[in-house]
C-alpha cells in the first residue's frame, strides 16, 4: 500500500503533467510548532492520518482558485482552525433546525454541525469536506464527511484520511 505521501506526489506529478498552467500548489509539511500549536488550539484527539497529511503537506499554497481537490482548497492548519471557530460559533444557533440526514442513516450526527467536525477542504462558501471526531451511532471517528451551509444531507466519504 502506498503512503499518503507517494500518494500526494503522484498527484502533484499529474497536475504538473496535465494542466497547462497548474494554479494548485501545495505547501511544505506543518512544522512540530505548526502542529503543536493546533492540537494545542483545537483541544481534541485527532487521529493520526490527519498528523500524518498535515505532516505531508500543509495546505496549498493560494486560495479561491481551482482548488487541490475536487475543486475544493485545501486548508492550511491555520486556516483549520480559523474556520473551525467560525462553524463553532454557529452551532448553538441552529440546534432546532432538525432537517438534516446521514448517508448511510445513523453514520453522522444529524446536526447543522458540531465542535468534533474538522474541516480540510472548503469552496470558501461555508461548504466542507472534513474529518468528523463525533460521528453518528453506526459511524466511525475519523470518517472523511461532508458538511456546511449548504449540506441538508451528509454523507461519509471515506473511512478515514
Amino acid at each position: 500500500m502506498n503512503s499518503l505521501k507517494d500518494s500526494i506526489s503522484r498527484i502533484e506529478a499529474w497536475m504538473q503533467k496535465n494542466l497547462s498552467s497548474p494554479e494548485v500548489k501545495l505547501s511544505s509539511p506543518a512544522t512540530e510548532s505548526e502542529l503543536n500549536e493546533f492540537l494545542l488550539t483545537l483541544d481534541q484527539e485527532v487521529p493520526a492520518d490527519f498528523i500524518n497529511l498535515y505532516k505531508t503537506c500543509n495546505g496549498e499554497l493560494g486560495q479561491f482558485g481551482p482548488g487541490f481537490f475536487l475543486g475544493l482548497n485545501f486548508l492550511n492548519l491555520s486556516e483549520v482552525l480559523n474556520h473551525w471557530v467560525v462553524m463553532s460559533r454557529y452551532i448553538d444557533k441552529f440546534e432546532d433546525y432538525v432537517d438534516f440526514s446521514s448517508t448511510p442513516k445513523h453514520a453522522i450526527k444529524t446536526s447543522y454541525m458540531t465542535k468534533g467536525w474538522i474541516p480540510i477542504f472548503t469552496d470558501h462558501a461555508g461548504n466542507y469536506i472534513g474529518i468528523d471526531l463525533e460521528p453518528g451511532e453506526q459511524g466511525n471517528y475519523g470518517q472523511v464527511i461532508n458538511f456546511g451551509r449548504d449540506e441538508d444531507d451528509k454523507k461519509v466519504l471515506a473511512s478515514s484520511i
